[in-house]
């Protein structure tokens, strides 16, 4: 009888630390600072890429800090915060709200970070 208490701890255990990691994920790959790669979409689809004069950052930091450079100056800085995910095929979206109540998605691309903005998304690398 003792056994199996202690397996069923052990299993609970485990399953509350799996419930944790699938809850952080997100932090654990989002957390850091990438630069701008590409803005595709709209009504042409097109796409737009930096230049040497139009470059953009965005910063996500631990406290929940969401900062956006371009050209190097800061153009947005706000709390956020996740409040939603599901899932799309074999990607999770996450729903991501800003202080300023406005809401939008972000999702991974192998080690591309997504952001969905309006009819566009704008598509980000983790920088060096």
């Amino acid at each position: 009888m003792k056994k199996i208490a202690i397996l069923c701890f052990i299993s609970l255990l485990f399953d509350i630390s799996c419930e944790n990691k699938h809850e952080n994920e997100y932090e654990y790959n989002l957390v850091g600072t990438w630069n701008w790669v590409e803005s595709c979409g709209g009504f042409t689809g097109l796409c737009w890429y930096p230049s040497e004069d139009n470059y953009r950052q965005v910063v996500f930091d631990r406290s929940m800090r969401y900062i956006e450079k371009q050209n190097d100056l800061i153009v947005k800085d706000f709390q956020y915060q996740i409040i939603d995910t599901f899932i799309n095929g074999s990607t999770t979206i996450y729903t991501i709200k800003f202080q300023d109540s406005y809401q939008t998605y972000f999702w991974f691309s192998g080690n591309r970070l997504n952001i969905q903005g309006g009819d566009f998304v704008d598509e980000y690398v983790r920088a060096k």
